[in-house]
């Protein structure tokens, strides 16, 4: 199981953020440019845009989603950015049961009440039942 909320950096990852901070370029340097064209390169896609945190990356990905006020179903036990980056997006963030056995989100956590954005995370690199999820929600839909 992998532990909540504390980051793994090797020895490379901690000589390629020295190498930015002493740049004096923590935003919009050449790293940057280069990483987020790497990225793009990697992904087939035209652009590829860093950001400074998980929960920036979120928050953008709602936005672009069109996500407004409506809700946000996030699980309960999670840490505090997926409910900020919902809230930071203009969203609603509602809390949702999660599995006893791995802590993950639990597909019968959602309701014909809401028609919400799903962020699901994998807890502790237990990764979460996706199709179930996603079965749950086409079950639960609106109309198109």
């Amino acid at each position: 199981m992998i532990s909540h909320s504390c980051p793994t950096v090797g020895e490379e990852e901690a000589a390629a953020a020295a190498s930015v901070v002493s740049s004096e370029r923590l935003a919009q340097g050449r790293q940057v440019a280069a990483f987020e064209e790497e990225m793009a390169d990697r992904l087939g896609r035209r652009y590829a845009v860093a950001v400074s945190s998980g929960t920036a990356a979120l928050a953008l990905t709602l936005r672009a989603l069109g996500v407004g006020q409506s809700p946000v179903l996030i699980p309960s036990y999670v840490c505090s950015a997926l409910l900020q980056a919902a809230h930071h997006a203009g969203g609603r963030p509602l809390l949702a049961d999660v599995e006893e056995r791995d802590g993950n989100f639990d597909p019968s956590a959602i309701s014909d009440a809401s028609d919400p954005t799903i962020i699901v995370p994998h807890m502790f690199g237990q990764p979460a039942d996706v199709r179930s999820i996603q079965e749950a929600s086409r079950a639960h839909a609106g109309p198109p």
